[in-house]
């Protein structure tokens, strides 16, 4: 499928109709009877189903061991199923005390309810959109202003909002994937980010050079030779100076380096054609 990042959010196209991909994390349930013994407590919460795929968890309710849950009404026509999830008593974790339909507006839970699998998205958030998206080992990198944003790996609606995003000291200009990191372009130089996950990640400067924002392509390592270094991919930028290639490894090569100076633009656009690239800038 392809993902789309609009406007109001992450969309997927199957070449006919364009679907959200996330799905908004659900109101929380309420009790339709009190809390009847307040020293015997769980706490409660609920997520929505679009098929396989699950939303974020509701904020948590407190109920007593047993007891009437209501239901919120489900506004999204694309969701199929509500997923219950509930503590033992006394307990924290969310394990699933079961699932109903969407037409449901009720569920009891008793004292003695069997919970299964612990939840798997709890404090997590639907994956906002951005300026930039792009696809890295297993997750969807949204970037706006100067925040690079994660989705959960091989959950590419979720997002962290404690753990799972960057700030860099300037607006981003682009964002290109290579195997090792991220080529990210800002305001005067560029970066790579490399690591395997948003806590584990390192920052380092790798161009002083200006580039020209949203000029950054990926290609192939095979038609720059020197720059492959062992990565299949290479980004491929604009700068002041000229073309600039940045490798997996997170080396950079100046082409034209000393030959061409003072570029600059708005923005651009760069295309591979006839073995050339071109740019098309304003």
């Amino acid at each position: 499928q392809v993902v789309v990042a609009g406007k109001h959010g992450l969309y997927t196209y199957d070449g006919h109709l364009a679907i959200p991909l996330t799905i908004d994390a659900p109101p929380s349930p309420f009790l339709a009877s009190a809390i009847a013994d307040h020293t015997r407590t769980r706490s409660i919460a609920i997520s929505w189903l679009r098929g396989d795929m699950e939303s974020s968890l509701s904020n948590y309710v407190s109920m007593g061991e047993s007891g009437d849950i209501a239901l919120p009404m489900v506004t999204d026509p694309t969701v199929t199923g509500v997923n219950i999830y509930a503590t033992n008593v006394g307990g924290t974790d969310m394990q699933l005390a079961g699932k109903t339909s969407m037409v449901d507006v009720n569920f009891i839970i008793t004292a003695d309810h069997k919970l299964g699998m612990a939840a798997q998205f709890a404090h997590l958030s639907p994956m906002p959109t951005g300026k930039y998206l792009c696809y890295w080992r297993g997750r969807l990198i949204t970037a706006t202003a100067n925040v690079i944003r994660f989705s959960e790996p091989l959950a590419y609606h979720l997002h962290d909002e404690r753990h799972g995003f960057i700030q860099t000291s300037q607006r981003v200009t682009f964002i290109q994937p290579v195997e090792n990191g991220l080529w990210v372009g800002q305001s005067d130089h560029v970066i790579f980010i490399q690591g395997t996950s948003p806590e584990d990640m390192t920052v380092s400067i790798k161009s002083a050079q200006a580039p020209v924002p949203n000029s950054a392509i990926q290609i192939p390592s095979n038609d720059i030779g020197e720059a492959a270094e062992g990565g299949s991919l290479v980004t491929v930028w604009l700068a002041s100076n000229g073309y600039v290639a940045g490798s997996s490894a997170g080396q950079i090569i100046e082409y034209q380096a000393g030959r061409i100076s003072n570029i600059s633009a708005q923005s651009g656009t760069t295309v591979r054609f006839d073995r050339r690239l071109v740019t098309a800038v304003n």
